[in-house]
């Protein structure tokens, strides 16, 4: 078996691929599952833009017939399709992008873009001379050496409805700012965890309640959301006006109380609450300082119940109940 890295242009590869020299192979196929729109329009932005995508998996087969090389699509079938009717101009990037690219098809891109896009290089890796048997069994060590999902990665390859990308919007949108106050890390975005962290607060607004959180709790609340999520109106409006109220409190940086599992609950404290008037920004401040100075001296007056419920990173509703209490008063009392 002859292993050959073989990168394509995007205008070749559509073009081959029009003209029949690459085909999908049907026998590799591992589900019947279509991508929706948003995971094409997402696939195409990342590569006009310029970011690498994963490699794509071909095996070059002889037809014997028209004497002629026939690549077929072992891996990657999904990216090949979108990339093809993106092509094709069957349909437009997304509207929601932030980007020039916004709603527009391959017809509609500035020049630049579109040769961005048909000079893009495909990574692909060819198979020559490999039977269907030392394929699979490459794709079985390939994955035995990849690290192993989380739960977060897991739920945004399996996923790919609404509530996939509204989370997804969310994170573009608000991550970077909480690892500059230090909720987050780097290190928490190159593996999801801040899809965690807002996927938890969608989820108690979604439901009106704190929760114990679990991965089968979040995989549900994605499930119950693909297709139609009916409160996102609702949970958009409480949740993007009460993160942006808490970012413009720079103060906050380097405070105790920006672990993840306070923060989530000072947000969620705003958001419950939206509509009501909160407390002034300097009476918050002394009253937020007061809380991260007492998990600081590990207080055992006043505030000990809140220092107690804060003493460990945490899923159980009862601590977090706890500290919503604490950072509610903080906020509105």
């Amino acid at each position: 078996m002859v292993i050959s890295p073989n990168p394509m242009n995007i205008l070749d590869y559509c073009n081959t691929f029009l003209d029949g020299g690459i085909r999908v192979d049907p026998n590799y196929q591992r589900t019947d599952k279509v991508w929706p729109l948003k995971a094409k329009q997402y696939l195409i932005e990342t590569i006009v833009l310029g970011y690498p995508i994963p490699k794509l998996f071909l095996h070059q087969k002889i037809d014997i017939k028209s004497k002629k090389s026939i690549k077929f699509v072992v891996d990657g079938q999904q990216r090949t399709h979108a990339i093809v009717d993106f092509f094709k101009n069957k349909f437009p990037l997304s509207n929601t992008s932030g980007t020039n690219l916004a709603g527009k098809y391959y017809d509609n891109l500035d020049e630049d873009s579109q040769n961005a896009f048909l000079s893009y290089s495909l990574p692909i890796d060819l198979f020559i001379t490999a039977s269907r048997e030392e394929i699979i069994e490459t794709f079985r060590r390939i994955n035995s050496y990849t690290v192993p999902l989380n739960a977060e990665e897991k739920r945004h390859a399996n996923f790919q409805g609404l509530m996939k990308w509204y989370i997804y919007a969310l994170a573009r949108t608000y991550s970077e700012s909480f690892t500059v106050i230090g909720t987050l890390t780097e290190k928490n975005l190159s593996r999801m965890v801040d899809f965690k962290f807002f996927s938890e607060m969608v989820l108690f607004l979604n439901k009106g309640q704190i929760l114990t959180t679990s991965p089968k709790l979040l995989d549900k609340l994605y499930e119950e959301n693909d297709v139609d999520f009916s409160n996102a109106e609702i949970v958009s409006r409480k949740l993007s006006t009460a993160i942006e109220s808490v970012l413009t409190w720079h103060w906050l940086s380097g405070m105790n109380v920006v672990k993840p599992y306070i923060m989530q609950m000072i947000i969620l404290a705003i958001a419950n609450n939206v509509d009501d008037n909160y407390l002034d920004e300097e009476t918050i401040k002394q009253n937020l300082s007061n809380l991260s100075e007492a998990i600081e001296s590990q207080d055992t007056g006043k505030y000990a119940e809140f220092v107690k419920a804060t003493s460990k990173t945490t899923n159980e509703k009862t601590r977090k109940e706890v500290i919503y209490k604490f950072v509610s008063e903080a906020i509105f009392s």
